[in-house]
């Protein structure tokens, strides 16, 4: 874990995932996210997002909204208590 990221349970990160999507128009009706806990020294952090389901909203919107969720939280966070 960085010395300079936040320990935060999946469960948490997983709501701040949720929470940032669902503020896209695009994406308000998104059902779920899936985070996996990703142990390789060589990347830079320690979660990516596994699959989502957008629900109604805009599939492809959703996907590059992930994209730049995981780019400003992952240098934030690091993933505990994998589940």
């Amino acid at each position: 874990m960085s010395e300079t990221r936040k320990a935060i349970s999946e469960q948490e990160l997983n709501e701040k995932v949720m929470a940032a999507l669902r503020m896209r128009t695009a994406c308000v009706d998104a059902r779920s996210v899936m985070l996996e806990l990703v142990e390789d020294p060589a990347t830079s952090c320690n979660w990516r997002i596994g699959h989502f389901d957008p629900g109604r909203g805009d599939r492809y919107a959703c996907k590059v909204a992930l994209r730049s969720i995981h780019a400003s939280l992952q240098d934030d966070y690091d993933m505990v208590g994998y589940s």
